[in-house]
């Protein structure tokens, strides 16, 4: 288990080069220190799509499929209002040419309205 300090510096360092510069790359992790585990991003991309266009949320998610090895998740699909994102259909496409296959994941529980549905996209770079 991943402790929780390498992913808080982990998520920070995502954080930081994405947003802040512009660079959507985790730069201090190279394709050959793929980390051997998966990654769940809560609460991240798709729950504010008014700040973000789909653009970020593809070169977000193709980032976090280019350090895991096995699977991210993307938790939840809806935005802060409980609809699920408007643009989910192409970027589901954009996904799927990576080589990557998106499945929907279904949970009991809501952490706020609609949001009881995550993506688990199994990572498989071409």
């Amino acid at each position: 288990m991943l402790s929780k300090n390498w992913r808080i510096r982990t998520l920070s360092t995502f954080f930081q080069v994405s947003v802040k510069a512009g660079i959507h790359s985790l730069e201090t992790l190279s394709i050959h220190r793929r980390i051997e585990a998966n990654s769940l991003v809560g609460h991240l991309l798709f729950i504010y799509p008014i700040l973000f266009d789909l653009v970020f949320f593809y070169r977000s998610i193709h980032e976090l499929c280019r350090v895991l090895r096995e699977e991210v998740r993307v938790h939840p699909i809806v935005d802060s209002s409980g609809m699920k994102y408007g643009k989910l259909s192409e970027l589901r496409e954009r996904i799927d040419d990576l080589g990557s296959a998106i499945q929907i994941l279904d949970f009991d529980h809501e952490f706020f309205r609609g949001a009881n549905q995550t993506w688990g996209i199994l990572v498989n770079l071409k």
